[in-house]
């Protein structure tokens, strides 16, 4: 696809919630970027019903950078407030970002100039740079990626849980239009995802191996989950998996396998369920998962023994550790039981 380089490409769309301060840093960000980057994005946001500061914020900066903005009238909740954001878009490229994160200049000026080279149904993974130094593709080539290669590092590697992330994803404007028809589960968050593995077959992939977004975010929403939160995100994710297969289940028994029984799940829902003692209601919803999922029905099975089996574990382990709390008590008893032996011996004699 070839453009004009005067013209806006690329849409900034930013769902926002009661953040009102963040919102406000990634906006003051935005307009000291270099008038070349700003005359090529368009900005779009919407205000998911807050009642914090973020409608003045809007106020503040609405002219200066001619936001295109929206209020809902009351919270329609994540996934659905970006849907809403991405249908203001009218550029060819549209990219979900996080309030609470920040543009590298000069990656995301490159990736400006990339999307002039590239086919319209083109999808891009732009790299995004954590606190902590590293990267979120890291394991990722540059350039163009097969879907079977794509695949093969959501189920083999830490795929997964980078593409999940709102601001790595630039959608081609055809594919962010079939958002209209896309039921959009009321789930925590990953809606790119959900729409990123509906039109997995009919996108191109490319990955931006420069870093065009900084990870600012501390991950306080999913700090509040429960397990059935993170059960769900989980489940929700691996039934997306199945949209492109079309009846062929190979690929998402495979991930169902792997999340089910990876450590992160096992952190995140099972121990979570020991803890606040959701367990039968955990392994009952799992199940309903299963049953619903287009996974395998051996492969079902083979979940649903090893997650009895984890859930019932911890009880030998509590009955272990409450032997191994308290050695010197338990020392003391046996030294008292072999006193009143004693004394019952010398009372007999």
């Amino acid at each position: 696809m070839t453009n004009e380089h005067n013209e806006k490409i690329l849409s900034l769309c930013i769902p926002t919630y009661n953040r009102g301060e963040r919102l406000g840093k990634l906006l003051r960000h935005i307009y000291g970027l270099s008038d070349s980057i700003k005359s090529r994005i368009q900005i779009c946001v919407s205000d998911n019903c807050s009642s914090d500061i973020t409608p003045e914020v809007i106020n503040e900066w609405r002219d200066k950078l001619s936001l295109i903005v929206v209020r809902q009238e009351t919270n329609i909740g994540l996934s659905r407030n970006f849907q809403a954001v991405v249908g203001l878009a009218t550029t060819p490229w549209i990219f979900g970002m996080g309030d609470d994160d920040l543009l590298v200049e000069q990656g995301f000026e490159n990736v400006l100039s990339v999307l002039d080279t590239l086919p319209s149904n083109t999808w891009v993974l732009g790299n995004v740079r954590e606190p902590n130094g590293s990267t979120l593709l890291d394991i990722m080539s540059p350039g163009f990626c097969s879907i079977a290669e794509f695949k093969r590092k959501i189920l083999f590697d830490s795929l997964f849980y980078s593409v999940g992330f709102i601001s790595i994803h630039i959608m081609p404007r055809e594919a962010v239009q079939r958002f209209s028809a896309f039921k959009s589960e009321p789930i925590p968050g990953w809606p790119n995802l959900a729409l990123l593995f509906h039109v997995l077959k009919d996108v191109q992939l490319y990955v931006e191996k420069e870093c065009v977004v900084v990870r600012m975010g501390d991950g306080s929403l999913s700090q509040t989950w429960r397990a059935k939160d993170w059960l769900r995100v989980v489940m929700e994710k691996i039934k997306l998996s199945c949209r492109s297969e079309h009846g062929q289940n190979l690929f998402s028994t495979a991930l169902a396998m792997r999340e089910y029984m990876s450590w992160d799940f096992s952190r995140q829902t099972l121990f979570s369920a020991m803890v606040t003692g959701e367990k039968r209601q955990l392994r009952q919803e799992i199940n309903s998962y299963l049953d619903a999922t287009n996974i395998h029905s051996m492969a079902r099975l083979i979940i649903k023994v090893f997650i009895f089996i984890l859930l019932l574990f911890p009880i030998g382990l509590i009955a272990f550790a409450r032997k191994l709390r308290n050695p010197a008590a338990e020392d003391a008893s046996k030294l008292e039981k072999v006193v009143d032996e004693k004394d019952g011996m010398n009372r007999g004699i």
